[in-house]
């Protein structure tokens, strides 16, 4: 004999026991989707009261500037922590490297064509030369502009070409521009000059 069929009633507890299970319970939303969900809900109502007005364009564009401040914050921040590693690489190979070591680093280079780093062994090797010549002290860590300071002070005759020769590092190591044959051309034409100078 059949058994007696639940009521509607009965069947809804039952369903309401069963859902009220933990493995069925929802899980807390992460940073993330907390973040995206009150983006997400702030675009609404602001597209929402544009909608009211007859035109939504204002919301896209202001939505399309938040993206791309985001974006460009993100590429910043990842531009900076590679730009930290590289400068702690270069404080990290720099130590007790004579000129001739850095002008040969340099030289192989050229040889494979990458200019950046040739003008960055070059630079290197212009900064250790005038610290073998007790012309600046020669410190890890030091920025370009402090090594200007020291050859302003120490020798004004290398100072301009010095400063171009740094301008030319700088924008070859900090910069995403090409850095091509001409400009290690140009820097070796003020290398010399500074050379010229210090003797």
């Amino acid at each position: 004999m059949a058994g007696r069929q639940p009521t509607a009633q009965e069947v809804a507890g039952r369903i309401k026991q069963i859902l009220a299970r933990p493995e069925f319970g929802r899980s807390k939303p992460g940073s993330f989707d907390r973040f995206r969900r009150w983006l997400s809900n702030w675009f609404y109502r602001l597209r929402s009261s544009h909608v009211k007005g007859g035109s939504s364009i204002g919301a896209y564009v202001l939505f399309a500037i938040i993206v791309v401040g985001i974006v460009a914050i993100i590429v910043w921040w990842l531009r900076q922590a590679a730009r930290e590693h590289s400068v702690e690489e270069a404080k990290a190979t720099s130590r007790h490297k004579s000129a001739a070591d850095w002008n040969a680093e340099a030289g192989a280079f050229v040889a494979r064509g990458m200019y950046r780093d040739a003008v960055r062994c070059r630079y290197k090797g212009l900064v250790a030369m005038l610290a073998e010549r007790h012309l600046l002290h020669e410190v890890p860590g030091r920025t370009a502009g402090e090594l200007r300071g020291d050859v302003t002070r120490d020798l004004p005759s290398a100072s301009i070409p010095f400063d171009a020769a740094s301008t030319l590092f700088e924008r070859a190591w900090y910069s995403s521009d090409d850095v091509s044959e001409a400009d290690l051309a140009k820097f070796d034409e003020l290398s010399n000059a500074v050379h010229r100078a210090s003797h």
